[in-house]
Formats: C-alpha cells, sequence, structure tokens
C-alpha cells in the first residue's frame, strides 16, 4: 500500500511513517507476529541488507586514490553515524566480492541538504585488488551493491576530551575524517579542544586531502 515519510528538519533521530491500510475499515486484530517478534540479536550476527546504489562522480584523489559518489534509491535515506562502514558487494570472474569502506564527508564539511541520499567513500586502487578492479570498470550511472552501514563506534566518546589525539596511515585517514570534523564542530561552538593528527604516508604524493589538511591546520592553529 500507500505510505508517507517524514524526516525531521532539526531532529535527523526523528522519523515518522504513515501507512495506510489496503482495506480502509479497522482491524480487528493486529496480526500474526513473525519468527524472531522480539528476539535480541547480537549486532556482530546481524545481516546487513543490501541496495542498489548508483556512481554519480568520481574524482581522483591523489595517484592512487579516488573519492567515490554514490546515490541511493529514491525510496531510501541513510545517514550513517561517525565512523561507521557500509560494505560494496559484486560478483566479478563468477565470485562475490565483498569489502567494507567507512563512509566519509569532506573535511570541514560534515553535513548538507543531500548526505541522507548519497554515500562518500574514500578509495585506494590495488593492482590486484578484488573490489578496486570492479569499481575501476565503473562508469558514472553504473550500479553496485552497497550494504546499510554498520559499526559499534560513539563519537561521543570524545565529547569529554580535551586533548585529541588521531593516529593514522595512508587511507588509514578515512575513519578519522568524520571524527576530525566532529571535533571541528565542537570547536565552531566554543568547547575547548586540542586536536592532532599523526598521519603517515610513504611520499608526500601519497598524503590524502593535503590541501584541506593544510587549511584546517591554519585556521584552528
Amino acid at each position: 500500500g500507500d505510505y508517507l515519510v517524514r524526516i525531521s528538519s532539526n531532529n535527523r533521530s526523528q522519523i515518522e511513517i504513515d501507512l495506510n491500510k489496503q482495506t480502509d475499515q479497522m482491524w480487528k486484530s493486529i496480526g500474526k507476529f513473525l519468527p524472531n517478534h522480539l528476539s535480541i540479536v547480537a549486532i556482530h550476527d546481524f545481516e546487513p541488507i543490501y541496495f542498489t546504489a548508483t556512481l554519480i562522480q568520481r574524482t581522483p584523489e591523489t595517484h592512487d586514490t579516488d573519492w567515490y559518489t554514490f546515490s541511493l534509491p529514491s525510496h531510501l535515506f541513510m545517514f550513517p553515524p561517525v565512523g561507521y562502514h557500509v560494505r560494496l558487494r559484486q560478483a566479478n570472474e563468477g565470485l562475490i566480492v565483498v569489502k567494507p569502506y567507512t563512509v566519509v564527508r569532506s573535511l570541514n564539511n560534515e553535513g548538507n541538504s543531500s548526505s541522507e541520499s548519497i554515500v562518500e567513500l574514500l578509495i585506494k586502487h590495488y593492482p590486484d585488488g578484488g573490489m578496486t578492479s570492479i569499481l575501476r570498470k565503473l562508469l558514472i550511472g553504473d550500479t553496485i551493491e552497497m550494504s546499510s552501514y554498520e559499526g559499534t563506534f560513539d563519537v561521543h566518546r570524545i565529547d569529554a576530551c580535551e586533548t585529541l589525539i588521531l593516529v593514522a596511515a595512508g587511507t588509514g585517514l578515512t575513519p578519522m575524517m568524520r571524527i576530525l570534523n566532529y571535533a571541528i564542530s565542537q570547536i565552531n561552538i566554543g568547547k575547548n579542544i586540542n586536536v592532532f593528527l599523526l598521519f603517515f604516508n610513504k611520499t608526500a604524493k601519497d598524503i590524502l586531502c593535503r590541501e584541506k589538511l593544510d587549511t584546517i591546520s591554519k585556521q584552528y592553529k
């Protein structure tokens, strides 16, 4: 049947769903419960839901790393929490390849009006990578299977921090990017947090988001 979804613009944690009955009359009962109703399942035993995501933009970040932007199906809105990841899944030469990637946002630009309808990933390409060999062949408009988000990190753990030290190497920066964005948002509202990023790379050309990091460093020095 028809349904209507309302998402609060002031509070993303609130959602209202109106479901229309197929027959416009009072139900005699609430129906039968499905198997596992009211059961508790450990998060690591939960099978993620997959849907079709569409590649709408790919931008080179370094010589071997690209910034991918995927749009979600029109009926789906998703805002993964800080530090969470999604899985990409695709068939390749008779095998099903699955790879998790941390959801990122541009540095110092955590949210915008379309952030619930897109997913951004920063992905390094490897010559023999099972998933990256698939991603390299994707054209704008092509699709790939993407999962619902997963993770256990609670960004509010850093609320009490006066000094935050982040350590990353290469694409290990990706989990730190939204943590850094969150810390910046706290600084912008007057909280006193000293943030240090220790970022290891093989060469200068491998440094991800270098210009943005330099700008942030100067702005919040």
